[in-house]
């Protein structure tokens, strides 16, 4: 088992599932992994396994591995869940450059069908212990990256104001996580 794995599933717990639909046939992925550890009732913490062994890019900076976390509601189909998180996951590798923090994926209408929320805010899983957030792997550093989802005018907020002030907005959110939130107003 690789590093990076045995982190996750320290700091996540035992998988749950990931149905054999979910385990993804792509060269990025290994899998996508739904886990028991819960930040609220009614939503699951999923996260890619094995995104890490894509090797991305920075800006001035060395390169990084990432594994992406979704905070996702229990009611989803997994396979939709799991889709969207390949989807990033395969847009990234192709460019062959790191999430940056404070990068916004989208808006390109609800992630999900009756959610008021159309994009993915990038930024550190801070409902994980700092262990998933950044550690070292015999490949080199691998990053911890929780993706938000926000509504079209959070998006252009997050986009307008930058990383730092946006999370700020997102600290006072009560129910930040999962796809159905009523979206704030982040004037």
């Amino acid at each position: 088992m690789s590093h990076s794995r045995a982190t996750l599933f320290e700091v996540l717990g035992d998988l749950l599932g990931a149905p054999e639909e979910l385990l993804l046939d792509a060269p990025f992925m290994k899998s996508v992994g739904f886990f028991p550890r819960k930040p609220t009732p009614k939503v699951t913490i999923v996260a890619t396994n094995g995104f890490a062994s894509v090797l991305l890019h920075q800006a001035e900076k060395e390169a990084i591995r990432q594994e992406l976390t979704l905070v996702a509601d229990d009611s989803l189909d997994r396979s939709d869940v799991a889709s969207l998180l390949a989807s990033i996951c395969s847009e990234v590798s192709k460019r062959k450059h790191s999430i940056e923090r404070g990068e916004v994926f989208g808006p390109a209408g609800p992630l999900f069908p009756n959610s008021p929320l159309s994009a993915l805010f990038a930024t550190q899983p801070v409902f994980l212990p700092s262990t998933f957030t950044q550690h070292e792997t015999p490949g080199g550093v691998t990053i911890g990256v929780w993706l938000v989802a926000i509504s079209d005018g959070e998006a252009a907020n997050a986009r307008k104001v930058g990383p730092e002030r946006f999370e700020e907005y997102l600290e006072g959110i009560n129910d930040l996580y999962g796809f159905f939130r009523q979206p704030g107003n982040p004037s």
